[in-house]
């Protein structure tokens, strides 16, 4: 039950949108064994960003800040998890890896409500 939150500079070309949430789902299956079917992708386009002092509104030139929430499945999965959602937030957007910033928060076993219920697991961490 990952979710991905992505904000970033409005693309260009909004087939971009798509190629990104098609591709972070399937990412994290890859990598980290998450079924695509369970995770959620959500972008929020941002009209302008400021890097320091600086404006951008060029989205070749801004920045991808992205959040991923998900169960704590272990160091390996979760860094393995991380690195393929940025990778493919990059690619997605045609921005440099460099410049997709991630920060993960984990969400325990009844901490989440979603599909009309409070969401329980009690899988272990592999």
């Amino acid at each position: 039950m990952p979710v991905v939150f992505v904000r970033a500079l409005r693309p260009s070309d909004p087939d971009r949108v798509d190629a990104l949430l098609a591709s972070v789902p399937a990412a994290l299956e890859q990598a980290a064994g998450v079924p695509r079917a369970r995770t959620w992708v959500s972008f929020t386009a941002l009209d302008a960003q400021a890097i320091g002092p600086r404006g951008v509104h060029d989205p070749a030139e801004g920045v991808a800040f992205v959040e991923l929430l998900l169960r704590d499945r272990g160091p390996e999965r979760v860094a393995r998890a991380m690195e393929a959602v940025a990778e493919a937030t990059a690619a997605a957007l045609g921005l440099p890896l460099t410049e997709v910033w991630l920060t993960t928060r984990f969400v325990a076993s009844g901490g989440l409500f979603a599909g009309g219920a409070v969401q329980r697991w009690t899988e272990a961490v592999e």
